[in-house]
């Protein structure tokens, strides 16, 4: 019989004063936002040319 892996310890849970509230104004919401969608633009002109510089090279 197989032994059965140990369990993961259990983190324990927060109470409710003890949890972390987050006080962001919608300015920096989207100012985030707008950072992450040029991230997110960035790497998919990256990927795009990536992958046409390899498609120039089996062709």
């Amino acid at each position: 019989m197989k032994k059965r892996p140990a369990k993961a310890p259990v983190r324990p849970r927060l109470a409710k004063s003890e949890k972390l509230t987050f006080r962001v104004s919608l300015q920096e919401l989207d100012a985030w936002r707008a950072a992450a969608d040029a991230e997110l633009l960035d790497l998919s002109q990256w990927m795009r040319s990536a992958l046409n510089a390899a498609a120039r090279e089996r062709a």
